[in-house]
């Protein structure tokens, strides 16, 4: 009821109603205190697989004594309407912005912070990559980016993490999304947006862009890279979209060009390697002469 969660529409609404009766008391002149708790330790309120995603979002559970002496003091100071909860705000506001701001953190100093996450001093990464040629420097970040993937992500080490693999299918969320942006701002000094693992399609596509963040100059994005980017943006076209865009039309235009450039290519390696009897008889066979 306070900032929404999935999959308890029901629960958010009865709280609401709660909340809403508090104020109606108050407002008749009679007592009424609503507590919006955040979830107790010692077990009993959540389950482990639940806490376990609470405190990745930074929501983590409270000690019972300290909650119920927050309950004593919402009574004394006479609330009609207050949150309780052990939150971290560094971890729990930029997964709470990823989709957009928020006017409810607006007010909170603790979240009143640059929304890119931290930077160092990169020094040794701008040096290292200042020595070597563009595409060692391409290789170099995209090794960084595999290997932060694999931190976040769970996988064992970089080199399992497929560089051409979409982020979502490598087990991203808004969690990780996060956590990846603040190692690779650490990293590199770059102030990259919350969103920067859902901004590019995959690994190598994100370490082109920090490639040319650093002063790369425009990568050359590979045919293998947009025809990945094609085919995301395409799998999540509904019928009416595919309708209204004519792809199917367009992609079929496309290949047909690129099977006619391709036959029109070999005829071309044809006739510049054929003898002058071969040139004759084919000559023969197509005119008819």
């Amino acid at each position: 009821a306070v900032w929404g969660t999935s999959g308890q529409p029901a629960y958010a609404a009865g709280n609401a109603y709660l909340d809403a009766l508090a104020r109606r008391r108050r407002a008749a002149g009679r007592t009424a205190t609503a507590v919006a708790w955040g979830s107790w330790g010692g077990g009993g309120m959540v389950g482990a697989e639940a806490s376990d995603l609470l405190r990745r979002i930074g929501l983590a559970e409270m000690a019972p004594e300290l909650a119920a002496e927050a309950l004593g003091q919402a009574l004394d100071r006479d609330e009609t309407h207050l949150v309780v909860a052990d939150i971290d705000w560094a971890t729990f506001a930029p997964v709470y912005q990823l989709a957009r701001p928020r006017p409810l953190l607006r007010a909170l100093a603790e979240v009143a912070e640059d929304e890119t996450g931290p930077v160092e001093d990169t020094g040794d990464l701008k040096g290292k990559l200042a020595s070597l040629t563009p595409a060692e420097q391409q290789r170099t970040l995209l090794e960084l980016v595999r290997g932060q993937v694999a931190v976040v992500a769970g996988y064992d080490n970089g080199s399992a993490v497929e560089p051409a693999r979409a982020f979502k299918e490598l087990g991203f969320d808004s969690v990780t999304a996060v956590d990846l942006r603040n190692r690779l701002g650490a990293a590199t000094g770059l102030k990259l947006p919350a969103t920067v693992a859902f901004d590019h399609v995959n690994p190598r596509a994100l370490a082109e862009h920090l490639w040319t963040r650093l002063g790369g100059g425009e990568a050359a994005v590979p045919l293998e890279a947009e025809l990945d980017r094609l085919e995301a943006v395409a799998s999540a076209l509904d019928a009416a979209e595919i309708d209204r865009s004519r792809i199917v039309v367009r992609l079929q235009a496309m290949v047909t060009a690129l099977h006619q450039t391709q036959a029109g290519t070999k005829a071309a390696d044809v006739l510049h390697t054929a003898t002058t009897d071969e040139l004759f008889a084919l000559i023969d066979n197509e005119l008819g002469a």
